[in-house]
């Protein structure tokens, strides 16, 4: 009988707080795909691909995890840890990070916004003011224009 594949009570302890730090990993992964969605709103169907594709790589860390760490097998307490790595960052740091993010990119919005109201709508009604200034003060005063 092997014991290749037997584990420790310390190693497996060790192999969870290793899918713990992968999990929180996996959180940094997520919320990049949630910085996209709050910087550049999209629609459900592309957010439904993003998740995919998230948990693709969830999936693939996972088999990779197990075959680098825990000699081939796929431990349940490797999945566990690593959800729960995840959910300990979603709900802490994730969240704060996205309120944040959200925040700043709202502030752009409204800045952006602000500036496009403000600055560029006011700078074209002067350039068109100026070009009917200019189309009367030619039409008036010169009388080759008039034909135009």
């Amino acid at each position: 009988m092997l014991l290749d594949n037997f584990f420790t009570l310390s190693e497996e302890c060790l192999l969870f707080l290793y899918s713990v730090l992968l999990g929180v990993f996996l959180g940094v992964v997520f919320d990049i795909f949630r910085v996209i969605r709050a910087i550049v709103p999209h629609k459900s169907a592309l957010v439904a691909v993003e998740d995919v594709i998230f948990m693709m790589i969830w999936g693939l860390s996972l088999v990779i995890f197990s075959v680098e760490l825990s000699r081939g097998n796929v431990r349940f307490f490797c999945f566990l840890g690593s959800v729960l790595g995840f959910a300990i960052y979603f709900f802490t740091v994730g969240y704060a990070l996205l309120t944040a993010i959200r925040a700043v990119s709202n502030a752009i919005r409204r800045f952006f916004s602000l500036v496009y109201r403000k600055i560029l709508l006011k700078i074209a009604g002067c350039f068109v003011s100026v070009c009917q200034k200019a189309k009367t003060f030619f039409v008036n005063n010169c009388p080759k224009f008039k034909k135009i």
